[in-house]
C-alpha cells in the first residue's frame, strides 16, 4: 500500500468531502461525536466521524423553526469492491421492520406537533434492504461484516444525540423548545446493488457480472438490530433525563401533550420511562433504521432530507 493509497483508507478525504457538503447546504459540522468516554473505548471506535445540524426556519412563517441533524459516518472502500444488498421479502404490511422510520422525527418533548406523515414520502424513495455484504470483484472474497459494523457504528452514538437534544430544549428557553429530527448515514465509496427480489440461485449462477442480479442505486434503508450492549448505554444516556420529571417545564410539556394525545404512547414522560427500560418497540422506533448512500449522491440525499424536513415543519402546530 502506497501512502495515497493509505490516506483514502484512513477515511480522512471522504470525511472532508461530506463535511464540504453539508456546510455548502446551511449545516454547521464537528467532527469526533463521541458515544463512550471510557478509558477501554478511546479513539476513532468511540465517535462517529461527522455530525452535521441545521437550523431551519418555515418561509412563510418565520417564528417556525427545526433542527435537522445528521451524523454520518464515511467508509473509503477499495476501487474494486461493490456493496451487495437483500431486499425485504416481507409482503407489504406484513415485515416485523419498522417502517417509516429513517428521518426521526422528535416533537414530544416540545409544545409543538408535526403531522407524521409528512415524513413517510422518504422512506418510499429509497429501497429497503435487511441484509448486505462486500464482495471484490477482483479477488472474489466476501465481507459481511462491513456494513453490519458501519450501522453498529452509526447506533451507538443516538441515545446521546436524543437525549442531548432532550435536555437542551427542556432546560433552555421556553421559547426556543423546538421539535428536532435526525437521520443517521452511512457513507461509502462503493457502488451499490440491491439483489432483485425475485432472483433465482441458477441466475447468480450463470450471472458474469454483477449487475445481472439486480439494480445499482444511489442510496438504501438498511436494518440493524441492538444488542444488549447497546440497550445498556442506551438506559445509561436516558438516565440523565430522569432529572427532567420533576422540573415544571417538564410537567407543563406533558400536561399539554396527554390533553391532546389519546393515548400514552407519545407522552414525554413514557418515552423516558421507556429508554430507562431500553424498551425493545421504542429502540426499534429510534435506533433500528439507517441511510446507506454512495458517496457521489450524498448532496442530493441531504437536499432530500432537507426537504423533508421543510415539509414536516410546515404542518408544525401549538398544543395549547
Amino acid at each position: 500500500m502506497n501512502w495515497k493509497e493509505a490516506l483514502l483508507l484512513s477515511d480522512m478525504p471522504l470525511e472532508f468531502a461530506a463535511a464540504r457538503v453539508l456546510v455548502s447546504e446551511g449545516f454547521s459540522v464537528n467532527s469526533d461525536f463521541r458515544y463512550a468516554w471510557g478509558e477501554e473505548e478511546t479513539g476513532k471506535d468511540a465517535a462517529v466521524d461527522l455530525h452535521g445540524k441545521l437550523l431551519s426556519p418555515f418561509p412563510e412563517s418565520p417564528e417556525k423553526f427545526l433542527l435537522t441533524e445528521v451524523l454520518a459516518d464515511c467508509r473509503h472502500r477499495r476501487p474494486d469492491t461493490v456493496g451487495i444488498f437483500l431486499p425485504d421479502p416481507n409482503p407489504p404490511g406484513t415485515s416485523p421492520l419498522p417502517s417509516g422510520k429513517s428521518i426521526r422525527l422528535m416533537d414530544q418533548f416540545s409544545a409543538f406537533v408535526m403531522e407524521r406523515d409528512s415524513i413517510r414520502a422518504f422512506d418510499t424513495s429509497l429501497p429497503f434492504c435487511y441484509k448486505g455484504l462486500e464482495v471484490n470483484l477482483k479477488s472474489g472474497e466476501t465481507d459481511e461484516n462491513v456494513f453490519r459494523k458501519g450501522l453498529w457504528h452509526l447506533q451507538n452514538p443516538l441515545p446521546r444525540l436524543i437525549t442531548d437534544n432532550i435536555l437542551d430544549f427542556l432546560s433552555g428557553p421556553r421559547e426556543n423548545n423546538r421539535p428536532f429530527l435526525f437521520c443517521p448515514v452511512l457513507l461509502t465509496t462503493s457502488a451499490l446493488y440491491v439483489m432483485k427480489a425475485d432472483i433465482s440461485m441458477e441466475e447468480i449462477e450463470r450471472a458474469a457480472e454483477v449487475r445481472e442480479l439486480g439494480e445499482e442505486v444511489p442510496w438504501l434503508l438498511m436494518y440493524a438490530d441492538m444488542s444488549p450492549v447497546f440497550r445498556k448505554r442506551c438506559m445509561d444516556e436516558s438516565a440523565r433525563l430522569n432529572s427532567l420529571l420533576r422540573t415544571e417545564k417538564a410537567m407543563e410539556i406533558e400536561m399539554r401533550k396527554a390533553r391532546y394525545y389519546n393515548s400514552r404512547i407519545h407522552l414525554p414522560f413514557t418515552i423516558i420511562d421507556a429508554l430507562n427500560a431500553a424498551d425493545y418497540y421504542y429502540m426499534s422506533i429510534f435506533f433500528s433504521r439507517f441511510v446507506i448512500c454512495n458517496y457521489t449522491r450524498f448532496a442530493e440525499l441531504i437536499r432530500k432530507i432537507k426537504k423533508t424536513a421543510l415539509t414536516a415543519l410546515s404542518t408544525l402546530e401549538e398544543v395549547i
